[in-house]
């Protein structure tokens, strides 16, 4: 599994093609508090909020998004979230998230669960075409690792940010070939789990 990351679309012609959205994205990223972000000509973004819902509610057993506390109106991040699963050794999903309301900004392992004595895990994300998300997530094996059980306190699985691009609109995030794998005896195979994913919508509050 590598770090890696790539985008390719085609765009209307007075669109902002996907270099052009990724720089704007990484922009935001680091004036978003200051300045708020334009992508338009008409004036840019206003005081509206990037708001998301998820599917259901968090279930034992399941994976499930929540958005995080540290998210802001021009600024989402979504925590994939599970318990109720033993030995967790890797996650891996393609992600469908609406280009016209958002920009997938960035992938955040440092908080979770997978993290083994300060190791980060091994990740792997990649937004090609743009709107369609394929993640991958791991510990690193060492040889002598196994999987970790999530607890109600450390439950994160990965984090998710992504960027506002749009002052108002609703658009389902769905998620695509999921699995998550777990290793009980080190030096093993790690055992698939076809467990539910639930994802949601985001939606443009103003």
């Amino acid at each position: 599994m590598t770090h890696s990351a790539s985008s390719s679309t085609s765009r209307a012609p007075r669109e902002p093609g996907p270099a052009a959205r990724r720089a704007i994205g990484a922009t935001c990223l680091l004036l978003l508090v200051f300045f708020g972000c334009s992508t338009d000509d008409s004036g840019g973004l206003d005081d509206s909020c990037l708001a998301f819902v998820p599917s259901q509610q968090r279930t034992d057993g399941e994976v499930t998004a929540v958005l995080a506390a540290d998210s802001s109106c021009d600024l989402a991040i979504l925590e994939l979230v599970v318990t109720g699963v033993s030995d967790v050794w890797s996650v891996q999903f393609e992600l469908d998230y609406p280009i016209a309301l958002s920009q997938f900004a960035f992938i955040d392992t440092a908080s979770s669960f997978l993290v083994d004595d300060g190791t980060p895990p091994l990740f792997h994300a990649e937004d090609n075409p743009l709107g369609h998300l394929v993640v991958g997530v791991s510990r690193q094996n060492t040889g002598s690792n196994t999987g970790v059980t999530p607890t109600e306190d450390d439950n994160v699985l990965v984090r998710l940010g992504f960027v506002r691009f749009a002052n108002s609109g609703e658009g389902l995030l769905m998620f695509m070939n999921p699995s998550l794998s777990t290793l009980t005896v080190a030096g093993e195979q790690p055992t698939e789990l076809l467990v539910p994913f639930h994802a949601g919508s985001f939606v443009i509050e103003n």
